[in-house]
């Protein structure tokens, strides 16, 4: 009781009131619940901390009191004008500073993938500057000799070293720009991956409970597999899924069937939620949401396949290719951790993923 009496006379003065304890003001906002052996805080202030006590006070058969704000709490509230501003400008700039620009990351993966391709390029610039100055002072022994000046080099002796500094010239500018050519490659690809990979995070799913969410969003919650192909594979695959729905739930896989050869599939799922007993779906499973964007990024995975196949001299048949069930698990950090084609091995794909750690070298899997 004299504690309940401390606690309203803190609120009404608009200071800050910590209580702890299993039978403090199970009411508040913040309160768990629980017994004796959790420990419970709340930090109430000002005008929050007065509506309070008058709550309380009017609980317990009187009227509330009339406060005026006190300069403390005028004090507060203009402090807290001024700092919240700078605050999140502070935020603003901390975020800035910790972002890394798409093209400074690719910049940075493709020096990584191959990390000696600026020094050979400066070893190639050194040899043909070095070249080139020894031509220029061979040339001019020719001029020299053509000229008559007498006690100069024969010709027989200079005109070959022209010609070989002449070519080593042209033979380091010419691996110089081939490295470059490569560089300028590898860099498209790492462009073209970073867009295929921020249109898959930016495609949106319909959860169980009637929730649409992008991928982005789901990252750190889920792992998504998506599963791309004519309404015949895609289903059977699906059906074998449910006989591991347990385990699905279990390692948060949520399967997002995407039916290519289907412009409307809306009937299917209103079956699913009709024949449920909740009326909804299994919560392993995600409707696809925009069709465009995800036949989009699907068309974007199959031209970097194709460009893949032709630089390996593989012909594939496009119209077969569109026929297979294609199978993308994409890890909880957003990456894509495998692609295969065909119905996958439920169980063995569930203990796979069971048995992948917190954290690898390349993020959350």
């Amino acid at each position: 009781m004299l504690r309940n009496l401390a606690l309203v006379v803190a609120l009404a003065v608009g200071s800050d009131a910590f209580v702890t304890g299993p039978g403090a003001l199970p009411s508040l906002p913040g309160y768990t619940g629980g017994g004796s052996q959790h420990l419970h805080k709340f930090c109430l202030r000002g005008a929050e901390g007065r509506a309070h006590a008058a709550s309380i006070t009017m609980m317990a058969g009187g009227k509330p009191e009339e406060k005026v704000k006190s300069p403390a709490d005028v004090l507060i509230t203009k402090t807290e004008k001024k700092e919240r501003p700078r605050a999140a400008k502070r935020a603003a700039q901390k975020a800035k500073e910790k972002g890394i620009s798409g093209d400074l990351r690719n910049k940075l993966l493709e020096e990584q993938s191959n990390p000696f391709r600026k020094f050979r390029q400066f070893f190639y610039l050194a040899a043909a500057g070095s070249a080139s100055i020894g031509g220029f002072i061979a040339a001019s022994r020719v001029v020299a000799a053509l000229t008559g000046v007498q006690g100069v080099q024969p010709l027989e002796e200079t005109v070959p070293n022209v010609a070989i500094d002449l070519g080593v010239v042209a033979a380091g500018v010419g691996l110089w720009i081939w490295e470059d050519r490569r560089g300028q490659e590898t860099m498209e690809t790492l462009k073209e991956n970073t867009g295929i990979k921020n249109k898959l995070s930016g495609l949106e799913v319909e959860l169980a409970d009637g929730t649409t969410s992008s991928l982005r969003q789901l990252q750190g919650a889920y792992r998504p597999v998506l599963l791309a192909g004519t309404a015949s594979e895609v289903t059977r695959s699906i059906n074998l899924a449910s006989r591991v729905g347990n385990d699905l739930k279990k390692n948060d896989m949520l399967l997002v069937p995407f039916f290519t050869d289907l412009d409307d599939d809306s009937g299917g799922w209103q079956a699913m939620k009709d024949s449920s007993s909740d009326g909804m779906w299994d919560s392993f499973l995600a409707r696809p949401q925009g069709r465009e964007a995800w036949k989009e990024w699907l068309l974007a995975e199959k031209a970097q396949v194709l460009q893949k196949n032709k630089e390996k001299s593989t012909n594939i048949d496009t119209k077969a290719f569109d026929k297979l069930l294609r199978v993308f698990v994409v890890r909880r950090d957003g990456k894509v951790g495998s692609r295969t084609v065909g119905p996958p091995a439920w169980p063995k794909l569930c203990a796979s993923v069971a048995a992948q750690p917190e954290r690898d070298q390349y993020g959350t899997p």
